[in-house]
């Protein structure tokens, strides 16, 4: 979770006060896309679904049915963030900025995780990633409770959720 400076340092950076910006008119009930909260709460709604539905694969049928949500999960992510339509995804709920582009979210995310590829579509990618990085965590402790380790879920989060925040990602290997 973002502390309460770092949320001040990102609402200013991105400008998601908007009580002075002309044009901008918030629907109300609609979710800003550009603060912390919102951000953190959608990386973790994604991984939920897709530690879930993991966890429960017993055969290559099911293992199949994983990839193609998985990657319907991804690009439901990256229409959210971009505006990158697909078709069947109501995103009426959020709020978006400037930022939301491909021009500045795609160009900022290719840049921060080192992806080739185009700007619209580099939140999808980056959930794809994302996903194998929850596969493996979640495989290397199968069996331990999930106090031991889930440190290292918040952690990736934590990471995804900074990179569409537009903030520098953080290094995550071991010091050991």
């Amino acid at each position: 979770m973002a502390t309460e400076r770092e949320t001040r340092s990102v609402l200013e950076r991105l400008h998601s006060d908007t009580s002075g910006v002309q044009g901008l008119d918030l629907p109300a009930g609609s979710a800003w896309l550009n603060h912390p909260d919102t951000v953190d709460a959608l990386v973790r709604k994604f991984a939920h679904k897709i530690l879930l539905r993991f966890s429960r694969n017993e055969n290559e049928q099911d293992h199949a049915d994983f990839i193609h949500m998985a990657m319907w999960e991804a690009s439901v992510m990256n229409t959210i963030f971009l505006s990158w339509e697909h078709g069947a995804v109501d995103t009426t709920g959020y709020a978006r900025g400037i930022w939301n582009t491909p021009e500045q979210l795609g160009h900022f995310a290719r840049l921060a995780t080192g992806m080739s590829g185009e700007n619209r579509t580099v939140v999808k990618e980056m959930m794809v990633v994302f996903t194998t990085d929850l596969m493996v965590t979640y495989n290397e402790h199968v069996g331990t409770p999930v106090e031991e380790w889930g440190w290292k879920l918040d952690a990736l989060i934590e990471n995804v959720s900074r990179i569409l925040l537009g903030l520098p990602q953080e290094d995550l290997s071991d010091d050991e």
